[in-house]
């Protein structure tokens, strides 16, 4: 059907799959750290105190 001419035996498409894994754990663990990082420092009263006891567990000074 389709020709990828980048594609020639499965040991590509393994270092291929592999590549795609690691960049969606590092963009999962990106996404985390900055919805962290963002209610850990958030000015707004409500998100501060939903977040109260997740950012003392991180460790994350928020006083």
């Amino acid at each position: 059907m389709f020709n990828n001419p980048q594609i020639t035996n499965n040991s590509d498409i393994q270092v291929s799959t592999d590549v795609a894994r690691i960049a969606s754990a590092l963009s999962v663990m990106i996404l985390g750290l900055t919805l962290i990082l963002i209610t850990a420092f958030a000015p707004v009263q409500a998100v501060h105190n939903a977040t109260h006891d997740n950012r003392h567990a991180f460790v994350v000074p928020c006083h």
